[in-house]
C-alpha cells in the first residue's frame, strides 16, 4: 500500500498510546448481550470504523511482505462490505421490497447497515434516509463485538453484540493475547467464534417470510429459503473433518505469518507469531468496487483511498480463479467424417464452499460461452456475449437460481417470491440432501456416498457455416494451414442488464432505479468476469464426402467415395477408380471431384 494511504488515516494527528500494566485491555470479561441486539439498547454505540479504526489500523506491509497482498486491517475499506450501505444495487432492490411488503424491509437495513438499524434509522429506503456514519456498512465493530449466543438463531443478520463497558469502551475481539505491548484499547482474545463460519452465517443465511411452495402449491416450508450460503458450506464436505474441512474466512480472508495489527507494532516490529489474516473479503464484485470508487475515491469525493479499491480489485481478481475447475474435451482434428460439424464438452467442478454462484440469486447467472473462430472472425458459439445480451441459444449452459411467485410468475421482487422455479447452480462438494440447500433441476445426481455430484458436463456439437467451409477450403488448396480457434470460458454476472433494467421499469416509487442506472452508465454497464478459460486450435482436415453444395459442381462422371467405403469395400472401389479414371487428373486435394 502506497504512503497516501498511511497519510489519509493520520490526518486526525495519529495518537498511538501503549498503557503499560493492561490499564485499557482485558482477557476475560464478562460479556453483556441481549439475543438479538435491537435497536437502542447498546450503551457503546458502533464506532464510526474508517474515522477512527484507521487511524491506527492502515499501514504498509513490513519488507517481509513487500511483494504479498497489503494485511493491514484498513483494506476492509476498499472492500463491498464496507460499502453495503453504498450499494446502488441494494437500494434499487429495496425500493421493489417496500413497494410490495415495506413493513419488512428493515431486515435488509440490519444487515447493509448495522449502525442505522441499532440508532433506530431501520425504517430507511432510501440511502438519502442515512447519515454519513452508517454508511460504513459492516465495519470493524460489528464483527468484532458480536458474539455467539444460543439464543439467536443462525441468519437474518439476528446479531448479538458485547456491550461490556471496560474503562468507557468495549473490547475488541481479536486472535491474540497480549503479556504486553497491548493495543491502546481493550480487547479480548476470541479463538472460536470470530475466526468461525458461525459468524458470517449471521449475515449469509436469509429467509423471507413468504411460506416456500413447491410446484402443485403446497406449503414446503414456513419461510422463503431466500439465500443459503452458510447453509450450502454447514452441509458439505468443507464443514466436516477431513482433507476438504476450511471457513469461510480461510478463503475470503487468507492467514498470513508474522503480521502486526497495528501501525505502532508493524513500524517498530512487534508481529504475531501466531499471524493474522488479510480484510480484502473478496468475492467477484467488481462492479460494485468499480461504482464506488468512482463515488468515493480520487474520482469522486475522494474520501477513501484508491490504493484500498486496488487491493480490493486485485483480490477479487485473484478468488475468481479459483473458484472453479475447467476441463474441455475436444478433438484436436475435426473434418475426417463430416468436415462441418465440431464436437466437445466441458465440465466445471465447483472448487468453493458453497454453491457456485451463490448468495442472493436475482439478477446473478454464471454460464458457459463457447466460439469457434477462423482468421480471426466468429464463426460459431454458444452463449456468447454480445452487446451486453447473453446469447440464448438451444445449447446454452446456465447456472443460476431463478425465484417467482408461483401465482403468476413474478421474478426478481424478492419479498413476493414463494417458489424456486429453477436452481442449477453448482453444488459444492459434498453437499447433504437437504430441502434448504438441495438444486432445483434435474441436472445433477447424487453420488454413491450420497452427496450432491459438485461436477458439470455439458456438450457441444457446432456446425460449420458454409462461408467458413470455404474458407478453410481455400486455405487447403493454398497449402496454409487450416484452424478454427476454440475458446471456452466460464462467465459470471453479478447483476445482468436485464435486472438492472427491472428495478428501474419496475420502480415507482423513489429514484433509486434511475440512480443506479447512471452508476452503471459511469462505468459502462455490467461486464461479465471471467472465473475460467481455456483456448486450442483444432486442425480442419477438410471433407472426405460430399456435401450438398458438392451437387452443383462438376464433379465428373458424377461418383464419388468416401474413405470409408474406399477402405471396408475394396472390390467397389477399384471398379469405381477404374470407371472415374478418364476424369482421374480432376480430384482435387480436398477429395471433391
Amino acid at each position: 500500500m502506497c504512503a497516501s494511504t498511511h497519510v489519509r488515516y493520520t490526518k486526525l494527528r495519529r495518537a498511538v498510546i501503549l498503557v503499560a500494566g493492561g490499564a485499557l485491555w482485558i482477557t476475560a470479561p464478562t460479556l453483556t448481550s441481549a439475543a438479538p441486539t435491537e435497536p437502542g439498547t447498546l450503551t457503546h454505540p458502533l464506532a464510526p470504523s474508517a474515522a477512527q479504526c484507521g487511524m491506527c489500523h492502515a499501514f504498509a506491509n513490513p519488507a517481509a511482505h513487500a511483494d504479498s497482498p497489503n494485511h493491514s486491517p484498513m483494506v476492509w475499506q476498499g472492500s463491498v462490505m464496507a460499502h453495503s450501505a453504498r450499494d446502488p444495487v441494494f437500494w434499487g432492490a429495496v425500493a421493489l421490497a417496500a413497494q410490495d411488503h415495506s413493513e419488512e424491509t428493515i431486515d435488509c437495513i440490519r444487515c447493509h447497515a448495522p449502525n442505522a438499524f441499532l440508532s433506530g434509522r431501520g425504517t430507511a429506503q432510501t440511502q438519502a434516509d442515512l447519515l454519513t456514519e452508517d454508511l460504513d456498512g459492516i465495519g470493524c465493530d460489528l464483527c468484532h463485538r458480536m458474539v455467539p449466543d444460543p439464543d439467536a438463531p443462525i441468519g437474518n443478520a439476528r446479531y448479538t453484540l458485547d456491550d461490556t463497558d471496560v474503562n468507557g469502551a468495549v473490547a475488541k475481539a481479536g486472535p491474540w493475547s497480549y503479556a504486553q505491548d497491548a493495543p491502546n484499547h481493550p480487547w479480548r482474545e476470541d479463538l472460536s467464534f470470530l475466526p468461525s463460519a458461525e459468524l458470517c452465517g449471521v449475515c449469509h443465511d436469509v429467509t423471507t417470510s413468504r411460506p416456500r411452495l413447491g410446484d402443485d402449491g403446497t406449503v414446503l416450508a414456513a419461510g422463503f429459503n431466500e439465500q443459503r450460503t452458510y447453509s450450502e458450506w454447514a452441509n458439505s464436505a468443507f464443514a466436516r473433518d477431513g482433507e476438504d474441512a476450511a471457513t469461510c474466512q480461510d478463503c475470503h480472508m487468507p492467514a498470513v505469518e508474522d503480521v502486526a495489527g497495528c501501525t505502532a507494532f508493524s513500524e517498530s516490529g512487534v508481529v504475531h507469531a501466531t499471524g493474522g489474516r488479510r480484510h480484502d473479503l473478496a468475492g467477484v464484485h467488481v462492479d460494485l468496487t468499480q461504482i464506488v470508487r468512482r463515488g468515493y475515491g480520487s474520482a469522486g469525493t475522494n474520501e477513501i483511498d484508491d490504493a484500498f479499491f486496488d487491493a480490493t480489485l486485485a483480490a477479487q481478481a485473484d478468488i475468481s480463479t479459483r473458484s472453479v475447475g475447467l476441463t474441455v474435451d475436444a478433438p484436436e482434428v475435426f473434418g475426417e467424417v463430416q468436415a462441418s460439424t465440431l464436437a466437445l464438452s466441458v465440465q466445471l467442478e465447483n472448487l468453493s464452499g458453497h454453491k457456485l454462484p451463490t448468495g442472493y440469486s436475482e439478477g446473478r447467472v454464471m454460464w458457459i460461452e463457447v466460439e469457434g473462430l477462423v482468421n480471426g472472425a466468429s464463426v460459431f458459439g454458444s452463449g456468447r456475449w454480445r452487446d451486453s445480451v447473453i446469447e440464448s441459444d438451444a445449447q446454452v449452459r446456465r447456472y443460476e437460481g431463478v425465484a417467482e411467485r408461483l401465482s403468476d410468475g413474478q421474478q426478481n421482487h424478492l419479498l413476493l417470491n414463494d417458489h424456486w422455479k429453477l436452481d442449477t447452480r453448482i453444488p459444492p462438494r459434498g453437499l447433504a440432501p437437504s430441502l434448504e440447500t438441495d438444486p432445483v433441476t434435474d441436472r445433477y445426481a447424487l453420488t454413491p456416498d450420497g452427496y450432491w455430484s459438485s461436477v458439470d458436463t455439458a456438450s457441444y456439437e457446432f456446425a460449420l457455416p458454409a462461408d467458413a467451409r470455404d474458407t478453410l477450403d481455400a486455405m487447403l488448396e493454398a497449402g496454409q494451414p487450416a484452424t478454427v480457434e476454440l475458446h471456452v470460458r466460464v462467465r459470471y454476472l453479478i447483476n445482468t442488464p436485464a435486472y438492472l433494467a427491472q428495478l428501474l421499469d419496475d420502480n415507482v416509487t423513489n429514484l433509486e432505479g434511475e440512480r443506479l442506472a447512471a452508476a452503471y452508465a459511469e462505468i459502462g454497464g455490467p461486464q461479465p468476469v471471467t472465473l475460467a478459460a481455456w483456448s486450442a486450435p483444432v486442425e480442419y482436415a477438410g471433407p472426405t464426402g460430399p456435401s450438398d453444395r458438392d451437387k452443383s459442381e462438376d464433379r465428373g462422371c458424377g461418383c464419388h467415395a468416401s474413405g470409408a467405403s474406399w477402405r471396408d469395400t475394396r472390390g467397389l472401389g477399384l471398379l469405381l477408380l477404374l470407371a472415374c479414371f478418364p476424369v482421374f487428373g480432376r480430384i482435387r486435394p480436398n477429395g471433391r471431384y
